[in-house]
């Protein structure tokens, strides 16, 4: 679960676009450990495990030491990658 949320914070995309390409991605499933038509995080659990998270107050740090492992190791992340499709509920959601 850990694995979605830092996709999604990397890449810039809303708990419903890493659920949605969690399903539709193979690399993303490769990535997180799924296999295809098995089960995916969907956005309510990325929701609940965020908030879990910052509840605990680890998911700063947690996150602060993913960039710098990244950083570390010269990787580098590619922005708009992924492109979150802008619809009527996708802008509802973010109000």
């Amino acid at each position: 679960m850990f694995k979605a949320l830092v996709f999604g914070v990397l890449h810039d995309l809303p708990d419903e676009a890493v659920a949605n390409l969690a399903t539709d991605s193979m690399s993303l499933m490769r990535f997180l450990g799924l296999r295809p038509g098995g089960p995916a995080p969907s956005a309510p659990e990325l929701r609940l495990c965020r908030s879990d998270l910052a509840k605990a107050g680890v998911m700063n740090d947690l996150l602060a030491e993913v960039r710098r492992d990244l950083d570390d190791h010269g990787y580098r992340v590619r922005k708009n990658l992924y492109r979150q499709p802008v619809t009527a509920r996708w802008l509802r959601n973010m109000r």
